[in-house]
């Protein structure tokens, strides 16, 4: 494995981290556990992103009920496609890191890199309304796929279904997280093509609509 990051601050933890979880951002989840020495298979929702060879601590939650739990990162090894063999401290055998299958992994909005005025976190999408210029509610955003190298919002319907938009400055005409909501201008039909939403990307986007990653 390579090092990741430098040390943090107040040292390992797996106690509940305390406060508003709204400074965590989700970049991923535990796929499976990884060999006998208690190492994670994590696949992140940005295929391009490397934050895990950036921060020195990520957090884990298994209910949204519930405060997260913080880990140090003693080490992360890309395995391509956005996959990583993570290992943190505190999870030292098959048992304990099979315990964390399907655990959504977060990194602290802190650690990662500061966003330009612009700019905002792709996965704050999720959850917004969908709505037409005229404040027609179309739906929710429900995830930010990318499939082909091109960006997409996936909506939960209002009528029932989903459908996937093209994250396109011509398609989405305004990013307004502070009322919860993005406005868009589909065209004639395009709300009629259902499809299966894939896991948000942790990634950076302008309010033009133009994508970075983190």
């Amino acid at each position: 494995m390579t090092k990741s990051g430098a040390p943090a601050n107040d040292g390992a933890s797996t106690r509940p981290t305390p406060g508003d979880q709204s400074d965590l951002l989700k970049i991923g989840y535990v796929r499976r556990a990884h060999g006998v020495r208690g190492a994670l298979h994590v696949q992140l929702h940005d295929p391009q992103s490397t934050v895990l060879d950036r921060v020195a601590r990520v957090f884990v939650t298994q209910d949204k009920e519930k405060p997260a739990r913080k880990w140090r990162v003693r080490g992360a090894q890309a395995l391509g496609g956005g996959a990583f063999m993570l290992g943190v401290e505190g999870i030292d055998d098959r048992d304990a890191a099979e315990a964390l299958q399907g655990a959504t992994l977060l990194a602290a909005r802190a650690d990662l890199d500061p966003l330009e005025d612009d700019e905002f976190y792709v996965a704050d999408l999720i959850g917004c309304a969908a709505v037409r210029e005229d404040g027609t509610v179309l739906g929710q955003v429900t995830a930010v796929p990318n499939l082909a190298g091109q960006d997409l919002l996936a909506l939960a319907l209002l009528g029932g279904g989903e459908a996937l938009v093209p994250y396109v400055p011509a398609l989405v005409l305004a990013v307004d997280l502070e009322a919860r909501r993005v406005v868009l201008d589909p065209p004639e039909g395009l709300l009629d093509l259902a499809a299966q939403p894939s896991p948000p990307r942790a990634q950076r986007a302008k309010k033009s609509g133009a994508q970075k990653g983190p």
